[in-house]
């Protein structure tokens, strides 16, 4: 591995370093400052209220992440107009699907009965509108956020992408804070994201074409050809965030139609710390995912299998050590985090981490599939796996309750673990068994390092 690949490497884990500490303070601070401002109810139908508007994120297809491997490894290969030619294609069929899912959203917005479909009770029916109107373009408005990391990431400047994108993140809560804490109400939250995301997105497209000017939108480059050839990875990329939202947004929808607001927030809460295990992951994957796209563009797979063997390796130690500390400490983070308003469920608690445990196994080794767009069966099984596990919980809320929701979680996480980890496998030419003794071996972490010496002297 070149000098120039570590260094590309270690500055990646530094933006998303930062990245993940924005997720962290953000959810540590959100919680609490709504509760106290808005009170149990209201936070919880706000939870409610702003889950609905995410599968709108679905509606670029794919497109964005498929354009980014793709760029990625055509640049990797020194093809700039064709990287250019998917991106300005890309592009251009974003803005037409966000345009047309907002005239839509402003047409059936206020027909649709979101009241009576999930049992508020605080608010009225003129803010739920405005809500759901303004969230939903908040999303659309985002879809460029994609494209636009398929741009830095493409070039070299993932880093800086990372980096900026998640300050973005940050200032969108942190005026969205401020206008909770001089009086404002919901509205006044989403509006505050939209118009923040806006000058945020126009600063990062002035930017990119800064660091890299033969990026350029229009559509003198867009071609219907590139548009067919992205469709089959791009549509898979779409099960995902559908997946996601299936077990994110749509178990808390699920748990607030049947067990309602109330239980949302505990779920939600105790959630939450147990995804705490998952930011390291979250790291890794994000840094690693360039690189592998870029290592096999070049064709080099031992670099694509020490890649793939190291992040998986660090990935899981590193959530089954934050995993041991959260089920010490994780009763007390609750109580000081809600300031004693929301009591631990212990026994869901450790549910949610035996999610964490069995997710630690396939997540990141996942990312060979999606560096290369070799993802499509994953995804269909993903999607397949959390609309079932949405199912099984609508089952069991009511017999288990909320409990019934981590089975369900655990259940799709134990599945996907054994298909993925031995597709990855294949994908990088490796066998099982050195694979599974890198992963156990913590001794193997630091032979690295004398590799990655080696490498970057002979370069």
């Amino acid at each position: 591995m070149s000098g120039e690949v570590a260094s590309r490497l270690f500055k990646g884990v530094f933006a998303n370093s930062f990245s993940q500490s924005v997720t962290v303070v953000i959810q540590l601070v959100s919680v609490p400052l709504l509760l106290f401002f808005w009170g149990v109810d209201l936070y919880g139908e706000w939870l409610v209220l702003s889950a609905i508007p995410v599968y709108l994120s679905m509606s670029d297809l794919g497109f964005g992440a498929g354009a980014a491997n793709e760029m990625t490894m055509l640049v990797a290969k020194g093809n700039r107009k064709s990287a250019l030619e998917t991106f300005q294609s890309v592009s251009v069929l974003v803005s037409i699907v966000s345009a047309t899912l907002a005239m839509i959203l402003v047409l059936v917005n206020e027909y649709l009965p979101w009241e009576t479909w999930f049992q508020f009770s605080i608010l009225g029916r003129s803010d739920i509108v405005q809500v759901i109107l303004l969230l939903g373009c908040y999303v659309l408005v985002g879809l460029q956020l994609s494209l636009l990391e398929a741009g830095f990431r493409c070039d070299g400047n993932y880093a800086k992408g990372t980096f900026f994108l998640a300050l973005l993140r940050l200032f969108e809560y942190l005026v969205m804070f401020v206008a909770v804490f001089l009086g404002g109400g919901v509205v006044a939250a989403a509006l505050s994201f939209l118009i923040i995301r806006v000058i945020g997105i126009i600063g990062l497209m002035l930017m990119l074409r800064r660091l890299s000017p033969w990026i350029t939108y229009g559509y003198s480059h867009a071609r219907v050809n590139t548009i067919k050839q992205l469709t089959s990875p791009a549509i898979s990329f779409m099960a995902f965030p559908l997946g996601n939202a299936l077990s994110m947004q749509g178990m808390i929808m699920a748990i607030g139609a049947v067990l309602g607001p109330s239980s949302v927030v505990v779920f939600s809460i105790i959630r939450t710390v147990s995804r705490i295990a998952l930011q390291g992951m979250g790291l890794i994957n994000s840094s690693v995912w360039p690189e592998l796209s870029m290592a096999f563009g070049k064709g080099d797979f031992e670099l694509v299998r020490r890649l793939h063997r190291l992040s998986c390796q660090l990935s899981f130690w590193l959530s089954n050590i934050l995993i041991i500390i959260l089920l010490i400490c994780g009763d007390v983070l609750i109580r000081i985090w809600t300031r004693g308003k929301v009591e631990i469920d212990y026994e869901l608690f450790v549910l949610m981490m035996a999610v964490i445990f069995a997710n630690s196994f396939w997540y990141t080794s996942s990312v060979v599939h999606v560096a290369v767009n070799r993802h499509q069966k994953m995804a269909a099984l993903y999607l397949l796996g959390t609309g079932a596990s949405l199912l099984l919980a609508t089952w069991l809320l009511p017999i288990l309750g909320l409990n019934g929701a981590a089975i369900a979680l655990l259940a799709v996480d134990c599945f996907m673990a054994i298909y993925v980890v031995m597709g990855s496998i294949s994908l990088t030419r490796d066998g099982v068994r050195p694979f599974i003794k890198q992963i156990f071996s913590i001794k193997q972490i630091f032979n690295y390092r004398g590799w990655y010496e080696k490498k970057i002297s002979s370069n």
